[in-house]
């Protein structure tokens, strides 16, 4: 099953590997050595996150975690590339021996790995919980979870749409 425990762990292991030898056929591989860097990430699992598929910790206990509901509404497309995503977070961090976030090394590591490097899985792929339609730019709009909508509403921040790039407007209530 893709969204078992075990197909996760896996998935971390490879995309490791991938990225190991990628940076080793560089002029990394005194640097891997150094860093320990063959033994691949933790992996938990936590139902508490919402609306991201994962999250990496590099620094603080070299661990990746991962939703598995979300995983399981994720479409097949997007699921390996979530693991890859969160993976390629803590690689380059602990080689770089800093936070990279999505800047040009960890986009140059997504782009090695054959993904797209992009910087966020949209909200509006995950269908858990109570969801509100919001206004942007696009054609069907947006949908957002109640936690970004109680801040748009009371502090006033800014989101933009991931599609289209506008900043998305106070929401309705779906029924």
């Amino acid at each position: 099953m893709l969204t078992s425990p075990e197909f996760v762990c896996e998935r971390v292991e490879y995309w490791w590997k991938r990225l190991y030898f990628e940076y080793i056929a560089g002029e990394g591989y005194s640097k891997i050595r150094e860093q320990g860097m063959i033994i691949p990430p933790k992996v938990e699992f936590s139902n508490r996150m919402t609306s991201s598929l994962g999250h990496a910790y590099s620094f603080d206990g070299r661990l990746v975690r991962f939703n598995l509901k979300l995983m399981a509404v994720t479409p097949p497309e997007r699921f390996d590339r979530g693991i890859a995503h969160e993976v390629a977070h803590v690689f380059v961090d602990i080689f770089h021996m800093k936070y990279c976030r999505h800047g040009k090394q960890w986009r140059e590591a997504m782009e090695s790995l054959g993904f797209e490097a992009l910087r966020l899985e949209p909200v509006q792929y995950f269908n858990l919980g109570d969801k509100y339609k919001a206004a942007c730019g696009c054609e069907n709009g947006c949908y957002i979870g109640p936690i970004r909508m109680k801040k748009l509403i009371d502090r006033m921040d800014n989101y933009r749409c991931l599609r289209c790039n506008q900043i998305i407007k106070v929401p309705e209530r779906i029924p």
